[in-house]
């Protein structure tokens, strides 16, 4: 969220309007799922704000469970919508997926599906919110299931978007 591309011009503000990291206790969940955590663009315009004063970068003041500087996510972000990126003045939300190790046992546990569904509800219903129409794009890299589009969670995702206004990239 503290990304130059993703900051108001002037620098007073970020552009996301809201994270929810799955795997944080740090503020509360959404009410819809209970669990992790909602980082609100208020919290993290305050991050913003207190950083300068207390010479600390804002991340380390509004952390998230996963940090990795250079990540492949705050990449993918940028090229969407970064400041020079194909939408520069779109809203912003995000979600960080929480898969623990007996998660990450993909073919014993469908965790990773559910997790997944419920990113893609969450961003759904934040579009929904700020009434206008969603992008959304999943850089997972792996999952364990069908790569022709015959799983269950590619079939969910499918049908979710039968309403006008929503697509789903899928990396």
């Amino acid at each position: 969220f503290a990304h130059e591309d993703f900051l108001v011009p002037g620098g007073r503000g970020t552009r996301f309007e809201c994270i929810w990291d799955q795997g944080a206790q740090g503020r509360p969940a959404p009410a819809r799922f209970g669990y992790g955590a909602e980082i609100l663009k208020e919290h993290m315009d305050a991050a913003l704000r207190a950083a300068g004063a207390k010479q600390l970068p804002p991340e380390e003041l509004e952390p998230q469970s996963q940090m990795s500087p250079g990540s492949h996510g705050t990449h993918v972000a940028s090229i969407a919508a970064g400041k020079f990126g194909v939408c520069p003045k779109a809203y912003l939300a995000g979600v960080l997926l929480a898969l623990t190790e007996e998660d990450c046992h993909r073919r014993t546990s469908f965790c990773d599906s559910s997790r997944l569904a419920h990113a893609v509800e969450y961003l759904l219903g934040v579009a929904e919110r700020l009434q206008c129409p969603v992008s959304i794009n999943i850089s997972l890299g792996t999952n364990g299931h069908a790569h022709d589009g015959s799983s269950a969670i590619s079939r969910w995702i499918d049908s979710a978007l039968s309403i006008p206004g929503r697509s789903v990239c899928v990396a």
